[in-house]
């Protein structure tokens, strides 16, 4: 299993369109995706999951998967916006 950690950059975190397109990349993927943050871990293909982290700017989340791209364009996708 790969995993990669980032850095939330966005102002207000991971909430609405940025969860919304999270988990919309996460599906892109058919292998299983998961994100940690604060000691949570929750399929990163789950909106309400996603959102339940309660994800805020400058906190790092840890994206593990089975595939390496899915990791990593994750990891990139939260770090650029």
């Amino acid at each position: 299993m790969y995993s990669k950690k980032a850095t939330v950059n966005n102002k207000i975190g991971v909430h609405g369109f940025l969860a919304t397109e999270l988990t919309n990349l996460a599906s892109k993927f058919p292998e299983k995706v998961e994100i940690s943050a604060k000691g949570d871990t929750v399929n990163a293909k789950s909106l309400l999951f996603v959102l339940s982290l309660g994800i805020n700017e400058g906190d790092t989340v840890t994206f593990k998967s089975d595939n390496k791209n899915a990791v990593k364009e994750l990891a990139c996708f939260v770090e650029k916006y």
